[in-house]
């Protein structure tokens, strides 16, 4: 369980957000995940390239479906992209 102040802050902005129940829960399961992956360091300081990596995990080790690796590509950019304001490139890629 991610115990960050931003996290929780987030999961708020989830919440605000006009979603349907099970995208909300998956959104903050994408979250976790990344989370999971970088312990040891917070959500906010990962790079554009390790969220990058996260995905290319997903995609190439774990063998996510598109539809399910989408989901965590839209999950992983609305936390960088619409509540934290990354401008990456990453979002093009993908």
């Amino acid at each position: 369980m991610i115990t960050s102040k931003v996290y929780s802050d987030y999961v708020a902005f989830v919440q605000s957000k006009s979603l349907r129940g099970r995208s909300k829960a998956e959104y903050l399961r994408q979250v976790r995940k990344l989370a999971e992956r970088h312990p040891q360091r917070s959500l906010k300081q990962l790079t554009e390239r390790a969220v990058l990596d996260h995905l290319i995990h997903l995609r190439d080790q774990q063998k996510l479906r598109p539809s399910t690796l989408n989901q965590a590509v839209v999950a992983l950019r609305l936390f960088y992209r619409d509540y934290l304001g990354r401008k990456w490139q990453l979002w093009e890629a993908f």
